[in-house]
């Protein structure tokens, strides 16, 4: 049993070449999946943090409608209001947003703008702006 090539343990350099173009083979595949990916997950988290925004007006609103408080400032039927995030942070219904890189939203241009259609019907429309990211709404647009 004096096979040559059962004491050969190299590696010739067309196998070397051909494991190479596989695994490029694979990756061309693979790096536009994981990057589609990481965009929906980014997406998904900004359209989280625009349901947490419109939560925290609704509540704000609730809580202005069932107070006296005189700085409490509902418009009359037909108009709006805008709440500024940093009005929901500040007054505690939100916390502050980040984004993954750490770079908080801005608190100043992101808004909540509530609508009273009357009969204590409101309409909630978020406006999110965080770092590249703007909701994609024509309101905010036009900001």
């Amino acid at each position: 049993m004096n096979n040559r090539y059962l004491n050969n343990r190299g590696v010739s350099l067309i196998e070397m070449i051909g494991v190479i173009i596989v695994i490029a083979v694979i990756a061309s595949i693979a790096i536009p999946n994981v990057s589609k990916y990481l965009d929906r997950s980014s997406m998904a988290t900004f359209l989280t943090y625009e349901k947490s925004m419109e939560d925290a007006a609704k509540n704000g609103v609730l809580e202005c409608l069932g107070s006296s408080s005189s700085k409490c400032s509902i418009q009359e039927k037909g108009n709006f209001n805008k709440i500024q995030l940093k009005t929901l942070i500040d007054e505690g219904y939100l916390s502050e947003i980040k984004t993954k890189d750490g770079q908080i939203c801005d608190t100043e241009k992101s808004f909540v703008r509530v609508e009273n259609r009357g009969n204590l019907n409101y309409n909630f429309k978020v406006c999110l702006y965080c770092q590249d990211y703007v909701t994609d709404d024509d309101l905010c647009k036009e900001e």
